[in-house]
């Protein structure tokens, strides 16, 4: 359960929210490696968001706590689906997202017409603590009225522990994504009023990533069969699993 309250004057926003999870996280029971719900966790309540936003002529600038997800990696076209890697790529290690939010700081700047760099930093110790960080940019591009393509590179400074070697770490972890999402209002299948396509591309180092490529592509029909309000998808997510990784024995049923 969450709540918010945003109030906006002229150029300036604050935005605060609160969220309640009640039950047990599925995904550490079942042994799921790419986490089965994005909204699954063990409970908690806490304040999820609370920021500050200026929105310039052609630019914006954010700084609070923030989830990274409703900012950086967003497949807009996937968010009706519930599976935690079509939220976000599950080879972003680290991002703080869901149930982990953080203080960042965001910048936002229209290249052009069709084209926007947004960039931001977040504490990565913990959610308050700058000490380590989490890098991120994005390059989002407009390339007709209904379709964007985001390219996004990050980076986080925390140390990992190497897949072939857990007693040896690595300074810090990277990766990139791409997202490519096209709505097309003249293609009715199942009577429906438009058709939503997105895919999904990412890697992170194999060296110390479990994830070292990840897939995802799906289709949402708004509206099918004449019924409004109503949406159908159908998503896929395919990862290639670092030849590193050391197998798991199987979860045993009790």
């Amino acid at each position: 359960m969450d709540g918010g309250f945003n109030y906006k004057i002229e150029k300036h926003s604050f935005f605060v929210s609160y969220q309640v999870q009640r039950g047990d996280n599925g995904s550490t029971k079942v042994g799921d490696i790419q986490g089965y719900s994005n909204i699954d966790e063990d409970n908690f309540s806490q304040l999820n968001e609370a920021f500050y936003q200026y929105q310039g002529q052609g630019w914006f600038s954010r700084v609070g706590k923030t989830d990274a997800n409703s900012e950086f990696a967003v497949a807009d076209n996937a968010l009706g689906f519930i599976n935690s890697s079509m939220g976000v790529s599950p080879t972003l290690v680290g991002l703080p997202t869901y149930p982990h939010p953080a203080l960042s700081a965001i910048v936002g700047l229209d290249v052009n017409a069709k084209s926007k760099l947004v960039s931001g930093i977040f504490a990565a110790q913990d959610s308050d603590n700058f000490a380590q960080q989490f890098y991120i940019t994005e390059l989002r591009y407009q390339f007709n009225q209904q379709g964007k393509i985001k390219l996004g590179l990050w980076h986080d400074t925390n140390q990992r522990s190497l897949l072939s070697d857990k007693n040896n770490v690595k300074d810090g972890s990277s990766g990139y994504y791409l997202v490519l999402q096209q709505n097309l209002k003249s293609l009715n299948w199942l009577n429906s009023t438009s058709t939503h396509l997105y895919s999904q591309f990412a890697y992170a180092d194999q060296k110390t990533s479990e994830i070292e490529w990840h897939f995802g592509a799906g289709i949402e029909l708004a509206n099918p069969f004449e019924q409004q309000n109503h949406n159908l998808g159908l998503g896929l997510s395919y990862v290639k699993l670092s030849p590193l990784l050391a197998p798991k024995p199987a979860v045993k049923q009790q």
